[in-house]
């Protein structure tokens, strides 16, 4: 697929979970939409927006989450989500370092996306062997 000027290609799809410490009370009982959107939520984002498919889903339904803070980097969201009873997001890529962290997943009781994850390129990097085997590299990574 080419967009912009660039090529980009989704090797994987990916659903996003909740995450928070263990002992969050968000944990006793079911994890509803109500009681998700009643919980302070930590967003990850490089530029700072504070709305995302979370906040669209439960729009939907007539709710509104609490977003109290943002950091740039899902990894570093782990360690403000440790050691608080914020509420984030983390895809299955991320949790080795969630479990290592002692933080709990939990099913996200709402119709989301699925979270893309692609490789992008400018095309003059076609024909690049380098380009070519890193390319290839990740999709191996992706996908084992």
């Amino acid at each position: 697929m080419r967009r912009q000027g660039r090529h980009v290609e989704i090797v994987r799809e990916d659903r996003m979970m909740g995450v928070v410490r263990a002992g969050h009370p968000l944990l006793t009982g079911e994890v509803t939409a109500e009681r998700l959107a009643a919980a302070d939520h930590l967003i990850v984002s490089r530029r700072g927006k504070l709305h995302g498919p979370v906040d669209t889903a439960l729009a939907e339904l007539g709710l509104r989450r609490r977003v109290t803070g943002t950091v740039g980097t899902f990894p570093s969201s782990l360690f403000v989500l440790r050691e608080t009873d914020l509420v984030g997001l983390i895809g299955s890529w991320g949790m080795p370092l969630a479990d290592t962290l002692g933080l709990v997943p939990f099913e996200i009781p709402l119709s989301l996306p699925p979270l893309r994850l692609g490789l992008a390129w400018h095309p003059r990097h076609d024909a690049d062997p380098a380009h070519a085997w890193l390319r290839a590299t990740v999709r191996e990574l992706l996908f084992s």
